[in-house]
């Protein structure tokens, strides 16, 4: 039994709940029927064209949103599958638009990114999970976890760890180099910090089980997972919205992300050897990829 306000709500089956009772002096006391239940709360069926969410966090009203289709035409209940694609996009219609989300809301500090990170490396699918567990989490925190992601991706963006990468795959683009800095950051912050400090690690570090589907060290999904979460959250589905990519960039300069500087690379194709003999040594001549 959850106490809300002066509300009780009462849902039986720990596994199926299907109804909701209210017992209140509010307009809102009755018995309702249960389309959902997700940490944000119980959704219910409040008239023909009506949704509410009961919050979870009982310091919160309850949120009544209609039922649109995208062209904003009501859809009775009759219409609408209540799939999380469809509370995702009345979720964000109840939490407002990125703009400002630094104020109030929960937040996602450093520990708490790592401990996602750490959480879906231990999934069988950890992108998928990841992703997953993003769209439960409120608009702040999405935003968060993209400044974190790109506060590390600036800190890792080193002309010797290109070099590193180099030497693993037998070249490295710009666009590799940044999916191989997405997947060190997927390793976890102990095997993140202990690459930049000793690049070297990394010849210790690579098993085929660190790797992906074709045996790279790449992660290009961990890049796009918090603007897709919040263009899902939005526009309820998973389409590119300029819009919402242009609110989060707004979002992460007001938090003081500074924009990466470009690097010269210091070193040649023929300096590597010397310069990372464990590593060449490994993969030298045995680049990774296509297992």
């Amino acid at each position: 039994m959850l106490y809300y306000s002066y509300t009780v709500i009462a849902a039986f089956d720990e596994t199926d709940v299907r109804r909701v009772w209210i017992v209140s002096d509010k307009e809102y006391s009755g018995v309702y029927d249960q389309l959902a239940i997700s940490d944000d709360g119980f959704w219910i069926c409040k008239d023909e064209h009506s949704l509410s969410l009961i919050p979870a966090d009982v310091s919160l009203p309850i949120q009544e949103v209609k039922c649109c289709d995208q062209d904003g035409r009501e859809l009775s209940i009759q219409q609408v599958k209540l799939t999380r694609q469809v509370m995702l996009f009345m979720l964000y219609q109840i939490q407002g638009s990125i703009r400002g989300i630094s104020e109030g809301g929960r937040q996602m500090n450093e520990t708490s990114f790592w401990q996602l990170i750490d959480q879906a490396g231990n999934q069988e699918e950890p992108n998928e999970w990841l992703r997953d567990a993003l769209l439960k989490k409120e608009i702040n925190e999405i935003v968060d976890f993209e400044f974190m992601l790109q506060t590390f991706m600036h800190k890792s963006y080193l002309s010797s760890l290109w070099a590193a990468a180099y030497i693993l795959m037998d070249g490295c683009s710009d666009d590799t180099f940044d999916y191989f800095r997405g997947w060190l950051i997927a390793q976890g912050k102990e095997t993140f910090e202990k690459v930049l400090d000793d690049h070297e690690y990394l010849a210790a570090h690579i098993t085929e089980e660190t790797l992906d589907e074709e045996g790279y060290p790449q992660n290009e999904d961990l890049l796009s997972m918090a603007i897709e979460a919040l263009t899902y959250i939005k526009t309820g589905d998973d389409e590119w919205d300029d819009e919402v990519h242009d609110e989060l960039l707004d979002a992460l300069e007001q938090k003081g992300l500074a924009e990466s500087d470009g690097i010269e690379l210091d070193w040649e194709e023929e300096d590597l050897p010397d310069r990372f003999p464990k590593l060449w040594e490994r993969f030298g001549e045995n680049p990774l990829g296509e297992f």
